[in-house]
This record gives C-alpha cells, sequence and structure tokens, in this order.
C-alpha cells in the first residue's frame, strides 16, 4: 500500500557539510520522527534529537507520542539525505516518500540557513500516475515547486512561468528564553553610586546593573570616576561570563 514518487536531481550546497552537520542530517533521514520530551537543546519537541537510543516505535520514556512528529516537522521520516561528498541534498531512494516538498523547506529554514549555508538546484519528480510529473527548484534557500506543460522524449517540458513560490507558511517558533542572570550586588560598587531605583535588594538582574553604570559613564565628566565606573563595568562583565 501507498504511493511511490521517484525523485531525479541534486541540491548543491555553497559549502561542503561539516562533519556534525552531516551526521545529523544522515541520523535525521535514519530516525523515525517522534514527539518527544527531551531538553531544550534539541528544540521544539525533540527536533533536533537523532540520538539511536530510542527504538523505533519510541519505548522511551522520552516518548510523547510515537506516532506523531514534532510539531515544526512534516512527517515521521525525511527522506532527503547529504551527497556522499558532502556538498549536497538528494533523494535516499526510498520508497513511498512523503512531503519531500515540506521536508527540504523545514531542512533549509530549521537547520542549513541558520547555519550558512546556501542551497541551489532542481529535482524532478515522478509519481506513479500518468501525468505525475513536478518538480522541486531550489534559488538560494529559496522553494518554488512547478508542474509540467506537456512531455517530450519522454521528459516534462518545464515552463518558468509555472514556477511557483512555495507557499507554505514558516511555523513560528517560540525560542526558549534565556532567563536574565542575577548576582549579588559586588561589594566593591559604592552605594552612592546606585540610584535606589536601580538597587532595590541585595540580588540584581546583571544586565540591568551594566546599563545603569553606561548611563553613569554617559554623563560624566570626571576621571577619576570614570576610571572607577570602568572598573566596576568590566568587573560586572566578567561575572556575566562565568
Amino acid at each position: 500500500m501507498g504511493y511511490t514518487t521517484t525523485f531525479k536531481g541534486t541540491l548543491e550546497l555553497n559549502k561542503q557539510l561539516t562533519s556534525e552537520d552531516y551526521n545529523f542530517l544522515v541520523n535525521l533521514n535514519k530516525s523515525r520522527r517522534m514527539k518527544l520530551k527531551v531538553a531544550a537543546k534539541y528544540g521544539v519537541e525533540g527536533e533536533f534529537y537523532v540520538n539511536d537510543d530510542l527504538s523505533m516505535w519510541g519505548k522511551s520514556d522520552k516518548v510523547i507520542d510515537n506516532n506523531t512528529p514534532p510539531s515544526t516537522q512534516p512527517g515521521l521520516w525525511c527522506q532527503w539525505v547529504p551527497t556522499n561528498d558532502r556538498f549536497g541534498i538528494e533523494w535516499d531512494s526510498g520508497e513511498k516518500a512523503y512531503n519531500m516538498e515540506d521536508w527540504i523547506f523545514y531542512i533549509i529554514n530549521r537547520y542549513l540557513a541558520p547555519r550558512g549555508y546556501v542551497l541551489n538546484g532542481k529535482v524532478e519528480a515522478y509519481g506513479e500516475d500518468p501525468g505525475d510529473v513536478w518538480a522541486i527548484r531550489v534559488e538560494d534557500n529559496v522553494v518554488r515547486i512547478a508542474r509540467f506543460d506537456g512531455i517530450f522524449c519522454n521528459h516534462p517540458k518545464w515552463v518558468m512561468t509555472d514556477w511557483e513560490k512555495y507557499k507554505k507558511i514558516p511555523m513560528v517558533v517560540k525560542e526558549p528564553k534565556t532567563p536574565k542572570k542575577k548576582v549579588k550586588v559586588p561589594e566593591t560598587i559604592p552605594v552612592r553610586l546606585l540610584s535606589s531605583n536601580v538597587v532595590k535588594e541585595k540580588y540584581i538582574h546583571l544586565d540591568d546593573l551594566v546599563k545603569y553604570m553606561d548611563s553613569q559613564l554617559e554623563g560624566c565628566d570626571n576621571r577619576c570616576t570614570i576610571a572607577v565606573l570602568e572598573h566596576l563595568k568590566n568587573e560586572l562583565l566578567k561575572l556575566n561570563n562565568k
């Protein structure tokens, strides 16, 4: 059962995939995409979780639903894979490949583009039914689909005006916010330099304190005071990096 479509062509990258990115895409292709409860670093509902510690049917405490993909992903299986030379993306030759245009749209926007990759090329699609011929075209990461107009020597005659920008609207993904870091107000900061509306308690949001220091520096013309404020600001920034 099911419907098989054959895909011909390769989408080319502007640079070679790193080992990390290559391995991720290989494992994305191999793993059943299931809604998971994992650490936030793995994206929305575990979209970037491709570890091999989960069975196909998701018998794990991490699995929320083994028959539903993460909300950002279009299906349970991704059938795009990187080429062996790591300079392209192509169909994995598996049968019953569904949502291919959705998947390449997802891979570009959620993984490749944020890492500086640019994809270009055309992949033709030939379905089981006569006349089910279409194509995916990517131009500088913009995904387009096309219909065909007639057959010549068993190949579709592509009409450039039929190329349409892919109309699927990217899902708005709410990335987890990094909470403000609170620090104990350093005893080295003279109380007279801090206004009461900034320091209301023993602990304060560090970025608020740094902003206040900047405001004090902006209107100061005393070299000694400026030197003290600069030193204290640098100490605060060191705290922020710990």
